[in-house]
């Protein structure tokens, strides 16, 4: 595992994407910007999905983050209380093919950020 992984991370807030694919993308790039030599195969095997550019497949569209490895970056990435939620929500929001679903997705972020912005003011 990459050993800023799990820092530049936590520089990013998960709040900031509607897609959890440029949530993905934008670590990535940190990452590949304070190591040169990262690549998309140590990507994937930092956030514990696979040795493969599964990564690259997930952040391109070609692949969808299945629960199961939803839950190992939630676990590989410390996510906790909102970003937990938030990031879980977006993975399904993105992920559903039905647009009535999509709707219910895309409302539960809207009022999981506006329960967080609201909590940041008391």
């Amino acid at each position: 595992m990459s050993k800023n992984l799990k820092k530049i991370a936590k520089t990013i807030s998960v709040a900031d994407y509607i897609s959890y694919r440029d949530f993905f993308a934008a670590i990535y790039v940190k990452l590949k910007k304070s190591e040169s030599s990262y690549s998309y195969i140590k990507y994937s095997e930092s956030l514990g999905l696979s040795n493969s550019n599964v990564s690259w497949l997930i952040i391109t569209g070609r692949r969808v983050l299945s629960p199961a490895n939803t839950r190992k970056v939630i676990s590989t990435l410390n996510l906790t209380g909102f970003s937990r939620i938030y990031f879980e929500t977006m993975v399904k929001y993105e992920n559903e093919r039905s647009p009535q679903k999509r709707e219910q997705y895309f409302k539960k972020l809207t009022e999981e950020i506006g329960r967080a912005s609201c909590r940041e003011k008391v």
